[in-house]
């Protein structure tokens, strides 16, 4: 595994389509990054733990009182001058709520990440909560390229339903 030096994926974190009745989603410091810096990291993968994201509902939402959380890739591939990883080799995990999806490999179409009750409290009163990520690059030859930053933007959403 000689030749391996430092490789960067970086995830730039993006929003969209955040729907209406008072709910909404904010970018939470830098992107994250997962650096693969030794043949460990090739074999066995790297993961990266991020408060990625915080999520607000509105108040007095009892008719609607669950929140979804989605992510989705730009494209199949993140991306660098020196060639392509597959996007479905990072897993996406919630690992501060409970009672969340299971982990979710990017793609290029929405996959639900949670669909959570905000509570009583917080259905009438309204609220906002940090969600944490965990990005999981899986290990294996998708990894043995040259040095470089490989990024794509991940998109998440959040709905009421």
């Amino acid at each position: 595994m000689t030749g391996i030096h430092k490789t960067v994926l970086t995830f730039l974190v993006c929003l969209y389509a955040a729907a209406g009745n008072g709910q909404s989603i904010t970018i939470l410091g830098n992107p994250p990054a997962i650096q693969v810096q030794n043949a460990s990291d090739v074999v066995n993968g790297k993961q990266v733990t991020h408060t990625s994201l915080s999520v607000t509902y509105p108040a007095l939402n009892v008719l609607t009182p669950n929140v979804e959380l989605y992510v989705r890739a730009e494209f199949a591939n993140l991306s660098s001058t020196f060639g392509t990883i597959p996007s479905n080799k990072i897993g996406i995990l919630v690992t501060n709520l409970t009672g969340v999806d299971p982990e979710r490999f990017l793609t290029t179409t929405d996959q639900r990440l949670f669909d959570l009750a905000p509570g009583l409290l917080g259905s009438v009163l309204g609220g906002t909560q940090s969600v944490t990520i965990r990005y999981n690059l899986l290990g294996g030859s998708h990894l043995l390229l040259h040095s470089g930053t490989y990024s794509v933007r991940v998109f998440y959403r959040v709905t009421l339903d």
